[in-house]
C-alpha cells in the first residue's frame, strides 16, 4: 500500500458499499420469490424462499428427459427436411 491513510477508507467504504448491495440484491430476490405476506408468516425466510427454488428446480430436473427427447426429435425432424431439399 502506497498511502494507508487513503486506501484504507476507500477499501472499508467500498466493502461495506459491496455488502450493502448484496444484502439489498438477496433481498429483492427473496420479494421475487414469494409476496411479502407469505414471507412475513415464516420465522426464516431464506428457508421459505429455498423450499420453493428447489421444489421448481426438482420439477424441471423430473422434466429434463422429457425435453431433452423432445429436442432430440425436432433436430432430427429438422435434419429430415433439410436433407430432402
Amino acid at each position: 500500500m502506497k498511502d494507508p491513510g487513503k486506501d484504507l477508507p476507500k477499501a472499508f467504504a467500498g466493502g461495506i458499499l459491496i455488502i450493502m448491495a448484496i444484502y439489498v440484491l438477496v433481498n429483492v430476490a427473496y420479494l421475487w420469490v414469494l409476496p411479502a405476506d407469505q414471507l412475513a408468516q415464516f420465522s426464516s425466510p431464506a428457508v421459505a424462499v429455498a423450499e420453493v427454488i428447489f421444489v421448481v428446480i426438482g420439477i424441471l430436473h423430473s422434466r429434463e428427459i422429457s425435453v431433452k427427447e423432445y429436442l432430440h426429435f425436432c433436430c432430427n425432424k429438422f435434419n429430415e427436411e433439410k436433407n430432402e431439399i
